[in-house]
């Protein structure tokens, strides 16, 4: 199902485990009537939920005992807000049933779940590299270790468990680029009170002090920015392609792929500008998708599209092959899909950077017929 029609697809989730209200049920029918590809997804899982193997499933994952051991083996539960948890126990289990309908068999490890390839994922993945500062015309500066005020030109940078702050000495221009590696996330405060995280394989290049009339900086990679609002001097953050312009807002901007980079506005209002042009103003709730010179609209999930702040990503039905860029910037591996089928099946699920990469490959081999495999320092999926 499209990204945009996760509220549909949680009331299926709770149809297809009774615990869909009254009201709720209502606007599932009022939903499938007028969506013929939703309602032919709901006529494929309730086809699944008359198979033996969603039965047995549903039966036994019905009682406590089951939940807790449902959610110890997708390790999410507790990861999540209070009030999203008790939908992840619906999604996990109608995830599940769908996994029937898509062909994929769900099993529970064995034993030795993937304890003969334990110790090779264990070396594969390798240590993080340095968060970095770069000054432009000096030298790079190691900011994992660091827990201190360093002096960086004219700059006073302070660093910390909370991440970084910095103030100018002088009025003069200084641009430095900060860099977050695979395997790390970052905070950084801005001069104005405007706070940026950086999610892994991301970068943010920034100047000691911004201009009388406007304040610019430069993303790769993926970032949240809370700015602080000033009516008399914009906000622009520029990506490859596209530049966003605000005035005091929240916004999470994903550039990994140059090409395609996506805008989702949480509060205030955003100027989407390409060519020198604006393209489109986005209202709260609403995500910009910059594709062939053109910008989609379509309604975003916070609590999902922001997900990565918590260290957690989420997989809607989608290519399995998706998770490899994930696995690749939390946990710094090489990721290869041998067979084409196993690639592009459909996937529901979520990884988490905190835990090992290990226990993600004993779920994901406990919901899906794949087999990982280590060779040449590459992690293959067949």
């Amino acid at each position: 199902m499209a990204y945009t029609d996760l509220h549909i697809e949680e009331l299926m989730f709770k149809k297809a485990t009774g615990t869909i209200s009254p009201i709720e049920n209502e606007r599932l029918q009022a939903a499938l009537d007028g969506d013929p590809a939703a309602r032919r997804h709901w006529e494929e899982i309730q086809h699944s939920l008359g198979t033996p193997e969603a039965s047995a499933f549903l039966q036994e994952h019905t009682t406590d005992k089951g939940w807790n051991e449902l959610t110890t083996l997708l390790e999410r539960t507790n990861s999540l807000p209070k009030s999203r948890r008790k939908w992840w126990q619906y999604a996990a289990v109608a995830a599940a049933v769908i996994a029937v309908t898509i062909g994929v068999c769900y099993y529970r490890p064995s034993a030795n779940g993937l304890k003969y390839v334990a110790q090779d994922v264990q070396k594969l993945v390798p240590s993080p590299d340095s968060i970095r500062l770069l000054p432009e015309g000096g030298e790079a500066i190691n900011l994992s270790r660091a827990v201190a005020t360093l002096r960086v030109g004219d700059l006073s940078v302070t660093v910390d468990s909370t991440g970084l702050r910095y103030q100018s000495a002088t009025a003069n221009f200084q641009w430095a680029t900060l860099q977050v590696p695979a395997q790390q996330q970052y905070r950084i405060d801005l001069p104005d009170g405007t706070k940026v995280w950086l999610n892994a394989v991301s970068s943010l290049r920034f100047p000691s002090a911004f201009s009388a009339n406007i304040r610019e900086v430069y993303v790769s990679g993926e970032a949240y920015f809370e700015v602080a609002h000033d009516s008399e001097k914009p906000f622009v953050v520029h990506t490859e392609k596209q530049d966003i312009r605000v005035l005091g807002t929240s916004f999470n901007i994903n550039a990994y792929e140059p090409n395609r980079p996506v805008t989702a506005l949480v509060s205030g209002r955003v100027e989407l500008i390409a060519g020198g042009q604006v393209s489109t103003v986005l209202a709260p709730g609403e995500a910009g998708v910059f594709r062939d010179n053109r910008v989609t609209v379509q309604v975003f999930d916070p609590t999902f599209t922001l997900a990565w702040m918590e260290g957690i990503h989420y997989f809607y039905n989608a290519p399995l092959r998706s998770i490899a860029p994930i696995l690749s910037r939390w946990y710094g591996v090489d990721v290869h899909f041998d067979n084409i089928e196993v690639a592009t099946r459909p996937f529901s699920g979520s990884i988490d950077r905190h835990q090992p990469l290990q226990d993600f490959l004993d779920n994901l081999v406990a919901i899906a017929d794949i087999r990982p495999e280590i060779r040449n320092g590459v992690l293959h999926f067949r």
